[in-house]
Order: structure tokens, then C-alpha cells, then sequence
């Protein structure tokens, strides 16, 4: 039997897929990097689903007005909560910069999540980023007290993927003057026989 030689101008080093006989044919490298490159898109998919789900802002639909985020909730009174805090980015307003809240519990004390002061790998963000508004009964109105955030305290095991421990303390720079809209959070005590379920 004579043996033939072909010549190929093609890297057979490479991965292959060609056509033979109407059918798809790929070599074994080639199925391997397919494997590779469908697993990785399939979790960079997965992830980005998870981001999208886990989002505090839905994605915007064009037409639909934005539905409020809190369900099943009834309306306060302007200083019913007086140690509800805004927390604002630095070099704004509240109703521009305000993402996040806390509530105070001394008077140089606020207790926040964890997630509004680190950065997405759960490192502390700087304090000079951000300042703490309190005695606001609206955003948009501009009054109450603004204090700079001289420390942050994050709880030595909050873990930024699933929210674990997702507790901090920031240190005011001065007092908050308690009285009319700013006021310390009620602690828990014995009377308190039952609480409202988060939702």
C-alpha cells in the first residue's frame, strides 16, 4: 500500500474545528477550550444575575415610574424617629449624597450595616468620604446637624459576600446636640414582649 503525504499549511498545534462530511467535527483540544469558555460565561452570567437581583436600585424600565421600596409600611411624622440618621456622601447634599442610614445611640455613636462603609472587598472606606446628617425630617430640606466621621469601627468578621456580621459603628467628630428631631435610638428592654418581622 503507497503512502500518501499531504501537505497542510495550517498550525496543527492549534485547536481544530472543521466540517467534514455535513457534520461538525472539532479535535480534543478544541472541545476542551469550548468546555472552558462555556463555563466561564456561564458564571460571569450567573454573577451578573446575582448583582441584578441583589441590587438596592431595580434597573430602570423606560415608561414605569419607580414603585417605593419599602413594603407594607405606613408614614411617620416629621422627628417620630429622631435617631434615624442620613448617611451622605462627602461634598453634597442630603438629597443629593445620602446612601445609606444609621441611627444613633449615643451621642457620638451611630450604628450602621457594615456594607454602607467598606468598599466591595468589605476594606473600610475612608471616613473623609462621607458624613453623617442628623435631625433632617427631609431630605431635601438641608437642616439638622452635620457631622464628620472621625472613625469607623466594622465588625472583625463581616464578610462582604454574604453579609455576615454586616454591622459598624462610626465616631462622630462632635456630639450630636440631642433635643427636638435628634434623639438617641430606644434600647431594648423586658417591656418589649414581641418585635415586627423585617418585610
Amino acid at each position: 500500500m503507497p503512502s500518501t503525504s499531504i501537505e497542510c499549511d495550517r498550525d496543527i498545534s492549534a485547536p481544530v474545528a472543521y466540517v467534514a462530511h455535513g457534520k461538525l467535527r472539532a479535535d480534543q483540544r478544541t472541545l476542551t477550550v469550548v468546555r472552558r469558555s462555556a463555563v466561564a460565561m456561564a458564571a460571569v452570567i450567573a454573577v451578573i444575575a446575582v448583582r441584578v437581583a441583589w441590587a438596592d436600585d431595580p434597573l430602570p424600565v423606560p415608561g414605569v415610574a419607580p414603585q417605593p421600596q419599602i413594603v407594607g409600611g405606613q408614614a411617620a411624622a416629621p422627628a417620630e424617629w429622631p435617631w434615624q440618621v442620613a448617611i451622605v456622601v462627602s461634598g453634597s447634599t442630603p438629597a443629593e449624597g445620602q446612601f445609606c442610614g444609621g441611627s444613633l445611640i449615643t451621642a457620638d455613636w451611630v450604628v450602621t450595616a457594615a456594607h454602607c462603609v467598606t468598599a466591595g472587598n468589605g476594606a473600610p472606606l475612608p471616613t473623609s468620604v462621607y458624613y453623617v446628617q442628623a435631625g433632617i425630617t427631609t431630605l431635601s430640606a438641608n437642616t439638622g446637624a452635620a457631622s464628620n466621621v472621625v472613625s469607623a469601627v466594622v465588625h472583625p468578621d463581616f464578610d462582604s459576600v454574604t453579609l455576615d456580621n454586616d454591622i459598624a459603628l462610626l465616631r462622630l467628630s462632635a456630639p450630636a446636640a440631642l433635643g427636638g428631631s435628634v434623639g438617641l435610638i430606644v434600647p431594648l428592654t423586658p417591656a418589649f414582649s414581641t418585635l415586627a418581622a423585617p418585610g
